[in-house]
């Protein structure tokens, strides 16, 4: 797959991040309309010259000249925004350092748990910080370290 296959083929919108195909590849491709579909992940998705690609890692491409290096991570968070400016090239584990808070946490805070002597302790990446008096210490500590660990400032907020 090359960036002018896809040119020649669709037109992307880089602000919107919509893929509208200009030209029919088999019976069924309508044209004038947008492409793909949500795959059960939640990415959108689209079918070309019999392979099937999610969108963001065409996106790139297009935009680019050549597919990501690394792993696509949407900025945002939202699956299906393929806005190229929602759209970062990154390693496996940049990707993790951009991820929602998890379903389980009950403390409202990643890496942050109480234990049973009233005191709160911290991790990052499975490393421990620092056990602390309060919440707020075992919070701040947390922070200072995902700044220094280079984590997104998304991370650990939304779904």
């Amino acid at each position: 797959m090359t960036q002018e296959d896809l040119k020649e083929y669709f037109n992307y919108d880089s602000n919107t991040g919509i893929f509208i195909r200009i030209k029919k590849t088999g019976r069924s491709a309508k044209i004038n309309v947008r492409s793909g579909s949500l795959d059960n992940e939640g990415y959108r998705q689209m079918r070309f010259k019999g392979g099937v690609y999610r969108e963001h890692r065409l996106a790139w491409l297009y935009h680019y000249g050549k597919m990501p290096d690394g792993q696509i991570d949407h900025i945002n968070r939202i699956k299906d925004d393929n806005r190229i400016c929602n759209l970062r090239d990154v390693t496996n584990s940049e990707n993790q350092r951009n991820s929602p808070m998890n379903k389980a946490n009950t403390t409202g805070h990643l890496g942050v748990y109480p234990r049973a002597n009233g005191r709160w302790c911290a991790q990052i990446s499975g490393k421990h910080i620092g056990t602390f008096g309060s919440k707020e210490e075992a919070i701040t500590a947390r922070k200072l370290a995902e700044k220094s660990n280079n984590y997104h400032e998304n991370h650990g907020k939304g779904k």
